[in-house]
């Protein structure tokens, strides 16, 4: 695994998309802070797996498509203007949002996510998904 920053994030996509739950854990620093702004953020690797693991395991496709990407003067923080398309056996949920993830020695420190929060939670009440019902 590269640790480039912007190879860092452009691999996590990837992992998504392929639903590959190991890999996608694998990028996040075990002190990650994860957020869905404004929704509170999540400290730690064994919260951000309880929010993605259901996700990952119950969707049949993923699609991160990276509509632009910039790294930061810094160097360490990569925004990426992004759809994720989720397919799910009832129906497909589509994120326009704006991330920014914070790199540190390869491993995802911060990751947080800027999209319409009601318009996403009423895109998967019109597909019928449940991410906190067991499968």
């Amino acid at each position: 695994m590269s640790s480039d920053p912007k190879d860092v994030v452009i691999g996590f996509c990837d992992a998504f998309e392929q639903l590959d739950v190991e890999r996608v854990l694998a990028y996040l620093a075990p002190d990650v802070v994860y957020q869905n702004v404004p929704v509170p953020a999540m400290h730690g690797v064994d919260e951000a797996t309880r929010f993605l693991v259901p996700i990952l395991t119950k969707a049949i496709k993923i699609e991160f498509k990276i509509l632009s990407l910039a790294v930061s003067a810094s160097g360490n923080q990569v925004l990426t203007e992004r759809l994720d398309r989720l397919h799910f056996p009832t129906g497909v949920v589509d994120i326009p949002l704006m991330g920014i993830f914070t790199v540190r020695d390869g491993k995802i420190l911060e990751w947080r996510d800027y999209a319409d929060c009601s318009a996403a939670a009423q895109a998967f009440a019109d597909a019928k998904i449940d991410l906190t019902a067991p499968d």
